[in-house]
């Protein structure tokens, strides 16, 4: 077994080599003649990821001539679905598929059949995939500039006025706050603690007929006894 390629995980999958006796003969990274030679000493390239945005290690085995088998993802479909056989392909999570198009592509191979490998030439050039590209962008855009446009009429009065109303709201805090000399809250606590204050001074005060009756006792002269 050869694995190419390096990373953090590479000196326990060493361990773990050793441990268990397997002959696995780490590579590390590769690139350029040396990653193609690597390629072509394989008789197939299986790819079981369902998850890939591109597939560059699809493409570095198709440039390098070496049979492929895919699972059958929308990515790979669209991108390779002209340059490989159908059965190159396998219904994504179902083992039995897998193994069938990995077999069907080795027997090939072991018969020296062309049919499975890659038809290059109906790939695509980087100048034909960014043209398409471009030109889905533009289809794109035309369509979202007309959505925008029928949206922008019937909803941009409703923004003008919430964006307005807003506005306003903050200009009239914003005077209301210096008003109150910086805090809204800190002037509506010490307002509320006046208030407070005055109310229970009030509450001390001795009421009206407890005054008079102070005053009448404090004018007529005490009775000696």
């Amino acid at each position: 077994m050869w694995l190419v390629g390096d990373g953090p995980q590479r000196p326990e999958l060493e361990r773990q080599a050793r441990d268990l006796g397997v002959p696995v003969k780490f590579l590390g990274y590769q690139s350029g003649e040396a990653l193609h030679a690597v390629y072509t000493v394989a008789d197939l390239f299986v790819c079981p990821s369902l998850t890939e945005t591109f597939g560059q290690t699809v493409n570095e085995a198709l440039a390098s001539q070496v049979r492929v088998a895919l699972p059958n993802v929308p990515v790979f479909a669209e991108a390779y679905g002209d340059a490989l056989p159908r059965d190159a392909f396998w219904e994504p999570r179902s083992r039995p598929a897998m193994i069938a198009a990995i077999k069907k592509q080795l027997h090939r191979h072991s018969r020296n059949d062309p049919y499975g490998t890659p038809n290059l030439a109906s790939l695509k050039t980087w100048d034909e995939a960014v043209h398409a590209l471009l030109d889905e962008y533009m289809e794109a855009f035309e369509d979202r500039q007309h959505t925008f446009t029928l949206l922008a009429a019937l909803y941009f009065p409703l923004w003008c006025v919430i964006t307005t109303s807003i506005a306003v709201s903050f200009f009239v805090f914003s005077q209301l706050r210096s008003l109150c000399g910086g805090s809204v809250r800190l002037f509506f606590k010490k307002s509320a603690e006046d208030v407070l204050i005055k109310v229970q001074s009030f509450q001390r005060l001795p009421s009206f007929d407890v005054q008079h009756q102070t005053e009448k006792s404090s004018k007529s002269p005490e009775k000696q006894t």
